[in-house]
C-alpha cells in the first residue's frame, strides 16, 4: 500500500483507459480555471467557487491530495467532445458545444457538459434544482445524525454557489437535496417507485450497492437504470458501490456508451480513503483525523464497522460536491456566453436489449424490471426496448405525498388506527381488519432511537399493511395512470367494462423486508388475488431476480390480470383514488385475502409497495 505525501503521484485508478475525468484543482486546473475568469456577472458565484475549491484542498491536504481523491475515488464516462460529432448531435447540445468551441474553450467532456444542461435548465424555467439520494443505512447515515449523512455534507458545501448561480435577481435561485435513504432494503421494490420516494422533479438521483447487493451482481444496477431513463427528467445518476464491483461498473460503461446514461458517475469513497488513512494519525489530512469516530453520542444505534463514520460521510459528500462544481464551473462560463438563452430537452433514451434479463418461469423476460422489444423478437440483439407505464404506491417513507401513497388505494378492508405505531398489536386487533404496523424487528430499532434526542433526526420508517386468515379481504383499486406523468394514450384512453388485459400487463405485490421465522406468511401461496372481478384467482410467481431479494428472500410476487378480469370505475366515496392530477376514474380492483394457516408469531403477511404495469400508452422519445 502507497504511503502519500505532500508530493505524491496519484497512483493509476482501474478504470483509466475508459474513463475521462477533467481535474480541476491546483496547478492542472488551467481548462477549468479559464472557464470562470473575465465574468463580471458571476463575481458572487466565483468567489464561492474558489473558496470551496480552496476549502477542499485544506480540509484534505492540499491540492495535490485533494485531486489524487478525485482521481482515485470518481469515475465518470464522458468523451472530451470533438467538432466532428456536433452535427450528430441533438440541436441544444450542438448549439453549446460549438459556441464553447469557438469562444476557444476545449477539452470538455460529454458528461460534463450535460450536467451543466441540467443546471441551466433549471435555471431558464426559474425552478429548482433537486439532487435526491437513495440508498439503505449507509445514506441513511446510521451511527450518525440524519444531518451528518453525505447527502446533506454536499448540500452544505454546494448551497451558497448553487444559489449564486440559478438566481440572477429575477430568478428565485433555489436548491433541494432529499435524503431518501431507508434502512435495511433493496434495490427494487424502490427502483419500481422512484418518483414516490425521489420525486417526478429529481435532476439527479443516486443508488449505493456497498452492502446489501455485494459480490458485484450487476442485475439489479441494470434494472435500476433502466427505470431512471423513464423518470421525467432523465436524471443524471450517482452510484457509490465497491471498486471490486467490475460488472456493475460494466454495466454504466456500456449504458454510457449507448447514451442512456448521458452523464452518469461511480463514486468509491473507500479506495480513493485507503491510502490516507493507512498514514499515521498525526499525519493524516484534517478531513481524515478522527477517522474511526462516529458523530452520534458512544453507543448510539449503527455504530458498526460497516456503517460509515461521521468523516467518511463527509468525505463522500465533498467528492459529490466537487464532482457536482466542475459542471456549474461550465454552467456560469455558458451563461456568461449567452449560451443559456434556449429550451433544454432530456428526452428518454430507446433501450438496449438488456445485458442480464432476469427471467420467469416461461423463460420470458420479466417486463416490469426491464422492459419490452419495441418490435422484433425477444433474442434481436439491435432491437430497441422500452419500458412499460409502471405505477407504484408505497407505505415506506419517507415517499412523497404529491406522488402517492398505500393509502390511496385502499378501498376498505382495514382495521381502525388506534393504537400507536411502535406498540405491538394483538389478534384482536388483526379481527378487525388489516392493520398499519411495522415488524418486530423494526419496532425494536425504532425504541433503540427514542432513547436519543429527537431519535437523531432519521425519518425512515418500514410501516406496510399486516394481514391474517381472520382479517378478511383487503380492497385495493389501481388507477390506469397512461396519461400521467410526460406519458400519453398510444390511441385513445380504456373505459369501464374493458377487458382489463388489454391496458394492465400485471401488478406486483411486495412485502416488507425483514427476517422472521421460517413459518412466516408466503405471499404466493398463502394469499389470494381476485383481479377485476374474476371468480377466480390469479396465477401468482414470485419474482426471483437480483435486486429483489432480501438477505437472499425473494420479496415481491407478480400477480396475471385474469383474462376475465374488466375494468371498474374509482369507487364512489373517493377511496381508492389516485393523488395524481389527471389519474382519471377508470382503473382495476383488487381483493386481497391471506387463506393460509397462519399465526401472529409465525409472521403475518404484509404489504408495503404496490406496482403495476400499464398498457395502451408511450412516452415522447
Amino acid at each position: 500500500m502507497m504511503q502519500l505525501t505532500a508530493t505524491s503521484t496519484p497512483r493509476a485508478r482501474p478504470w483509466r483507459n475508459t474513463l475521462i475525468e477533467m481535474q480541476c484543482l491546483g496547478p492542472r486546473s488551467g481548462r477549468t480555471a479559464n472557464m470562470t475568469t473575465k465574468m463580471p456577472t458571476f463575481q458572487s458565484f466565483i468567489a464561492w467557487q474558489k473558496k470551496t475549491r480552496e476549502a477542499f484542498a485544506e480540509r484534505y491536504g492540499g491540492a495535490e491530495m485533494a485531486e489524487t481523491i478525485l482521481n482515485l475515488g470518481v469515475a465518470s464516462f464522458g468523451h472530451v467532445l470533438a467538432e466532428s460529432e456536433e452535427e450528430e448531435m441533438a440541436e441544444d447540445d450542438r448549439a453549446l458545444a460549438r459556441g464553447l468551441r469557438e469562444a476557444g474553450i476545449t477539452g470538455i467532456t460529454s458528461d460534463l457538459l450535460h450536467t451543466s444542461k441540467r443546471i441551466l435548465a433549471a435555471r431558464q424555467d426559474d425552478r429548482p434544482f433537486v439532487m435526491a439520494f437513495a440508498g439503505y443505512s449507509t445514506t441513511v447515515g446510521r451511527g450518525n445524525y440524519f444531518n451528518q449523512s453525505y447527502p446533506f455534507v454536499a448540500e452544505r458545501i454546494l448551497r451558497e454557489p448553487m444559489l449564486e448561480l440559478l438566481g440572477d435577481g429575477t430568478n428565485s435561485g433555489k436548491f433541494i437535496v432529499r435524503n431518501a435513504g431507508i434502512g435495511g432494503i433493496p434495490s427494487f421494490p424502490y427502483g419500481w417507485c422512484l418518483e414516490n420516494f425521489l420525486g417526478s422533479d429529481a435532476d439527479v438521483v443516486s443508488w449505493e450497492f456497498t452492502l446489501n447487493e455485494a459480490g458485484g451482481i450487476p442485475g439489479g444496477l441494470e434494472a435500476y437504470v433502466r427505470h431512471v431513463s423513464s423518470m421525467p427528467n432523465v436524471p443524471k445518476l450517482i452510484v457509490k458501490d465497491s471498486p471490486k464491483a467490475r460488472g456493475r461498473l460494466e454495466v454504466l460503461r456500456k449504458y454510457s456508451k449507448k447514451n442512456v446514461l448521458r452523464d452518469a458517475v461511480a463514486v468509491y469513497s473507500d479506495l480513493a480513503a485507503e491510502d490516507f488513512v493507512s498514514m499515521k494519525k498525526e499525519e493524516r489530512p484534517p478531513g481524515f483525523k478522527n477517522w474511526e469516530e462516529f458523530g452520534a453520542p458512544p453507543g448510539s444505534p449503527g455504530q458498526v464497522k460497516w456503517h460509515p463514520t461521521h468523516q467518511e460521510h463527509a468525505l463522500y459528500g465533498w467528492m459529490i460536491a466537487m464532482h457536482i462544481l466542475t459542471s456549474m464551473e461550465l454552467a456560469a462560463k455558458l451563461i456568461n456566453l449567452g449560451l443559456d438563452k434556449r429550451t433544454f430537452t432530456f428526452k428518454s433514451p430507446l433501450l438496449p436489449r438488456p445485458l442480464f434479463p432476469p427471467h420467469n418461469t416461461d423463460e420470458k423476460p420479466i417486463s416490469v424490471l426491464v422492459g419490452d422489444p419495441i418490435d422484433g423478437p425477444l433474442q434481436e440483439p439491435t432491437s430497441p426496448w422500452l419500458l412499460n407505464r409502471v405505477s407504484c404506491r408505497t407505505s415506506f417513507e419517507p415517499h412523497l405525498k404529491d406522488e402517492g401513497t398505500l393509502k390511496d388505494i385502499v378501498v376498505s378492508g382495514l382495521a381502525p388506527e388506534k393504537v400507536d405505531i411502535l406498540l405491538p398489536k394483538g389478534m384482536m386487533t388483526y379481527g378487525k381488519g388489516w392493520v398499519w404496523d411495522i415488524g418486530d424487528s423494526e419496532r425494536k430499532a425504532k425504541n433503540r432511537l427514542t432513547v436519543h434526542d429527537g431519535g437523531l433526526g432519521f425519518i425512515d420508517s418500514k410501516t406496510a399493511l399486516y394481514g391474517l386468515p381472520i382479517s378478511g379481504m383487503l380492497n385495493l383499486w389501481l388507477p390506469w395512470e397512461g396519461t400521467t406523468g410526460g406519458w400519453q394514450a398510444t390511441h385513445h384512453t380504456p373505459s369501464v367494462g374493458d377487458r382489463a388485459s388489454k391496458w394492465f400487463k400485471s401488478f406486483v405485490i411486495c412485502e416488507v423486508n425483514e427476517k422472521r421465522t421460517a413459518k412466516e406468511c408466503k405471499m404466493d401461496t398463502d394469499v389470494d388475488y381476485f383481479v377485476g372481478g374474476a371468480s377466480a384467482a390469479s396465477k401468482v410467481e414470485k419474482i426471483v431476480a437480483p435486486g429483489v431479494q432480501y438477505l437472499t428472500k425473494d420479496i415481491c410476487v407478480q400477480v396475471d390480470v385474469h383474462s376475465t378480469s374488466t375494468l371498474s370505475s374509482r369507487p364512489d366515496d373517493g377511496s381508492g383514488s389516485s393523488s395524481i392530477t389527471g389519474s382519471g376514474n377508470v382503473g382495476l380492483s383488487v381483493d386481497v385475502k391471506v387463506t393460509g394457516f397462519l399465526t401472529l408469531k409465525d409472521g403475518a403477511c404484509s404489504i408495503s409497495h404496490v406496482v403495476w404495469e400499464q398498457l395502451g400508452t408511450s412516452r415522447s422519445i
